[in-house]
């Protein structure tokens, strides 16, 4: 079952930027596993399994390790993500990892759902309020999550 590192903050409060400064998702191709893949999940939803879905990210606990990474908030996305089709596409990846950002309203919903799936809420989730820059807050993080 996956462990899960979650950022919770309002709209444009910095959450991607945040998980961008600490993973380095978005800025260069650096994914493995398999090539693209088209997989029906449970929802009935046509998933496209990108190989950037299992982003290599480094844990002082584990190694170089997949990650799947939501850098923007489900509830942001368009069309919305729910909990369910987030675990859903999880689940799909098959990675033991997962960094979510999620909007402070409805987060309540997220953690719960994922609890339920045997998910591992890695301490608590870290309610984000931009004091400082993402750069600066990620290092924080970095220590904290023991991401290298």
């Amino acid at each position: 079952m996956p462990q899960v590192y979650v950022v919770i903050g309002e709209h444009d409060k910095g959450k991607s930027s945040l998980i961008r400064a600490l993973t380095g998702v978005g800025s260069c191709v650096k994914a493995t596993g398999n090539e693209e893949e088209t997989l029906r999940l449970p929802s009935g939803e046509i998933y496209e399994v990108r190989k950037t879905d299992r982003w290599r990210v480094a844990y002082l606990d584990g190694g170089v390790l997949p990650t799947y990474i939501q850098a923007s908030a489900p509830q942001e996305v368009k069309p919305r993500l729910s909990a369910r089709v987030l675990i859903e596409r999880v689940n799909a990846v098959g990675v033991d990892r997962v960094i979510v950002a999620l909007r402070d309203v409805g987060h309540q919903a997220y953690l719960s759902a994922f609890r339920a799936e045997g998910w591992t809420i890695v301490e608590e989730p870290r309610t984000l309020d931009l004091l400082g820059t993402a750069n600066a807050i990620a290092s924080e993080l970095r220590v904290a999550w023991q991401i290298v």
